[in-house]
């Protein structure tokens, strides 16, 4: 999607006013660190130094990666300013991250080699290791909305993972990392160069593979739960036990309230009541209990560059416990193989020409999406003789987009450009005894499977939809001002993309930002965007119906539907607004603060609605009721929800402060306010932002005290925030408390191509929550993370 850097190694003088991108220069490095004179092009899709640059960006080098042994792109983001992260996350999502409020799975625009690499079905991605992280050549980072340049999906950022490609005749590396509870963990690249003058072909291949035994997080802290349902109630006990859920969700009956009650005087008798319910459940009243939680990872790719051409292909995949971070009564934690699993093949062709004040780039991509059809739940209720329901889902997107830079003159360049995407999804289907027979899904085919004998169509919603937009952008630049002013506009297949107006199928997305330089040390910058995001074909028809059970016979007729879909979902749109100011002190300090606003308007969350029996048939029942009729699951949004969020972030870089121990720290603060208002019948305001913790710090130091020995130390803290799953309640009774946490690595090189490291993650075998797993009422009260895990490897460079 941005220009191809092999354009900038072919620029001259009169070329396009760009810079070389293909290696970081000496200077632009700081003891492995970026400094604001490296160049980025996922910003402005034109290279640009970071300094004049309008916008909040932070890059992550290559010597970052290899030193500090980052596999995951949650890994990276964790040393990012202002960025929380949960590994686990979930089963459905993996590890995530949370990106200016919202996940950044989903709400950010991640690319691979400027490509888009997220699947449409599920309008996110699920991050394992198999991303080419340790391939990386640099990850630049854009805070804040950028759709009007990169369209759907670029809500909070941008991040692109720019893979290395060989500047020598050859290279190669790899990495082989083992540790604690299985874990195993090996990366690899090589490639070369052949041919003459111009018919030289570059040639990059690249994979992973790993995988972890166990996600050691059996945490033996307990829960306090205080007058979330009345002020003369509380509970304390394990985050597994399989009672909180139901205080935390508060959709509780009288039953399950004394059941609570009775948990200190009576357990076995609390145990017989969970287990009438949830006939597998496997533990005590206090705690489910939990086996081994594996994890899988696997990446393979290539990439060949021709004069103007460029293939890639890349193959990924990752696995995990389905269960994470559900609660233990209806999700089992007992049976290590289920799992969900799915499989992303990217195939791209690029061709980018440069001429003396134009350059072109045309992108074209198809990227497959499946589920792996042994993907189950661990469910403990009856309505699977198995105890496992199956779930599959499955997308085709193909991708086009051509886009030129013209420079007008030596101030002026204007971008402009179009894309269309063409996407087949078979979203979630209703979950199943038997796995999914994949013969019966076929790409941008609308035809449904023969009709079950009890759900019909029910949970087999194959779509097919497009999406196209336009797109232009001015960046000027002379003397001590920078602009960039773009404009976008979007139309789709499936849904308006105007928040004010049902009738209107396409609107434009602005972005304005401008920087003064008061002196090459001293800038400010200002910045105005929005942006929108598609509801996803997962969260639209989201769909689970179940035959009734009583008394271990099906009571004929009746179908008990858990959640149902909402075609009538709407996008999410952003509108943000950001104010900073860099600074460097001198070559060794420098300073950068901002301030941001972002609203999120048609907010999009689980909620409960009224189950329509004119839809669903007079027989159509649900465990929740509510004034004599049921009432089911469903995502929801309307135009009264919304989300605000104001922040003040400070980052302080100190670079090579006491050259005799190569002492390097960022200092990195965040603090935060907001409110929201949920999309539920209430439309209830919370008076503060649900996962955002009101303060967090961040302090990262690296020392090499000796020759060839380098030690790193990521320290995280934080204030308490709200869960990701709130009901009819005050927000301040669903708080989660903060943490602190450390992690540790040690390298020492024994050659020039050879050496070995240390890592320990959480040293201090802190036991503490991450982001709510899915924002269900299903979700654990909070979701343990990764006790101690030591690992030790070796790293070869040639």
């Amino acid at each position: 999607m941005l220009l191809n850097l092999a354009i900038y190694a072919q620029s001259d003088t009169n070329r396009l006013n760009t810079i070389p991108l293909d290696v970081l220069k000496a200077q632009d490095i700081i003891a492995g660190r970026a400094s604001t004179n490296v160049e980025v092009v996922s910003a402005s899709r034109s290279s640009k130094r970071i300094k004049d640059l309008p916008v909040t960006i932070h890059v992550v080098t290559q010597e970052e990666i290899r030193k500090n042994g980052y596999i995951t792109l949650v890994d990276v983001m964790k040393a990012v300013p202002g960025v929380r992260v949960s590994q686990p996350g979930s089963g459905l999502d993996g590890e995530t991250f949370l990106f200016r409020g919202q996940i950044g799975n989903y709400y950010t625009k991640i690319l691979i080699n400027n490509i888009p690499i997220q699947p449409s079905v599920a309008g996110g991605i699920a991050i394992g290791a198999q991303l080419p992280i340790a391939q990386a050549r640099q990850i630049e980072i854009i805070y804040g909305p950028a759709s009007a340049v990169y369209g759907a999906d670029a809500m909070t950022g941008v991040i692109n993972i720019i893979t290395d490609s060989p500047s020598s005749c050859s290279f190669a590396q790899a990495n082989v990392t083992l540790g604690e509870y299985g874990y195993q963990h090996v990366n690899f690249m090589a490639g070369g160069k052949v041919g003459k003058n111009k018919n030289i072909l570059k040639y990059t291949f690249y994979g992973n593979r790993g995988k972890r035994d166990d996600l050691n997080i059996r945490h033996n802290k307990e829960v306090e739960l205080v007058g979330q349902l009345s002020s003369e109630f509380s509970y304390k006990g394990n985050v597994f036990s399989p009672l909180p859920h139901f205080f935390a969700s508060k959709r509780m009956s009288s039953d399950q309230v004394n059941y609570l009650r009775l948990l200190n005087t009576n357990p076995d008798q609390v145990l017989d009541s969970i287990q009438a319910t949830y006939p597998y459940y496997q533990g005590d009243a206090n705690k489910g209990l939990v086996n081994a939680l594996p994890q899988e990872s696997s990446l393979f790719g290539i990439q060949l560059e021709y004069r103007d051409f460029t293939f890639s292909y890349n193959n990924l995949f990752r696995s995990n416990h389905s269960s994470l971070g559900r609660s233990p009564d209806i999700f089992s934690y007992a049976h290590p193989d289920n799992y969900i699993a799915d499989r992303i093949e990217r195939t791209t062709l690029s061709y980018n020409k440069a001429w003396q004040r134009f350059a072109l780039t045309v992108n074209a991509s198809y990227l497959k999406y499946r589920m792996d059809v042994g993907s189950t739940y661990g469910v403990n209720y009856a309505s699977f003789a198995s105890s496992r329901a199956y779930t599959y889902e499955a997308s085709d997107d193909l991708f086009f987009e051509a886009l030129g830079t013209y420079s007008i003159n030596k101030y002026m360049e204007v971008t402009a450009g179009f894309s269309a995407t063409l996407s087949g999804n078979l979203p979630p289907v209703n979950e199943s005894d038997t796995p999914f027979n994949p013969n019966d899904y076929r790409a941008f085919s609308t035809t449904q499977r023969p009709p079950h004998a009890v759900f019909g169509h029910f949970g087999d919603n194959p779509i097919l939809h497009t999406i196209t937009g336009y797109f232009a952008q001015l960046l000027y630049q002379r003397d001590n001002l920078t602009l960039i002013a773009g404009v976008r506009e979007d139309a789709s297949s499936e849904f308006t993309t105007n928040v004010d107006s049902a009738n209107v199928v396409g609107t434009f997305y602005p972005r304005v930002a401008v920087l003064y330089k008061f002196s090459d040390n001293l800038s400010v910058r200002a910045s105005y965007g929005r942006a929108f995001k598609a509801p996803s074909a997962r969260n639209t028809y989201s769909s689970l119906a179940l035959p009734v059970i009583f008394n271990g016979t099906r009571v004929p007729n009746l179908v008990q539907y858990e959640r149902v879909p909402n075609e009538d979902l709407s996008p999410e749109f952003v509108t943000s607004y950001e104010v900073g100011v860099r600074y460097t002190l001198n070559s060794n300090i420098d300073f950068d603060l901002t301030g941001y606003y972002s609203r999120i308007d048609q907010l999009i969350t689980q909620s409960l609605i009224p189950l329509d029996t004119a839809i669903y048939g007079a027989n159509a029942v649900s465990q929740f009721q509510a004034q004599n009729s049921f009432r089911t699951r469903s995502a929801v949004n309307d135009v009264n929800s919304r989300s605000d969020l104001y922040g003040l972030q400070l980052a302080v870089r100190l670079s090579n402060l006491w050259p005799l121990l190569k002492f390097n720290a960022d200092v990195y603060l965040n603090y935060a306010e907001g409110s929201e208002v949920l999309p539920n019948e209430e439309n209830e305001e919370i008076s503060v932002p649900r996962m955002v913790p009101k303060f967090m710090g961040q302090l990262n130091f690296s020392i090499e005290p000796f020759k060839h020995t380098y030690f790193r130390f990521e320290n995280v803290f934080m204030t308490d925030w709200v869960r990701r799953f709130v009901p009819r309640a005050q927000a301040s009774d669903f708080k989660i408390a903060g943490y602190y946490n450390l992690d540790f690595i040690g390298r020492y090189q024994l050659s020039k191509n050879l050496g070995v490291f240390l890592k320990i993650r959480n040293v201090f075998d802190a036991e503490y929550a991450g982001i709510g797993s899915d924002g269900l009422d299903v979700d654990l009260v909070y979701n343990p993370q990764m006790k101690r895990n030591v690992q030790f490897g070796a790293s070869f460079r040639l």
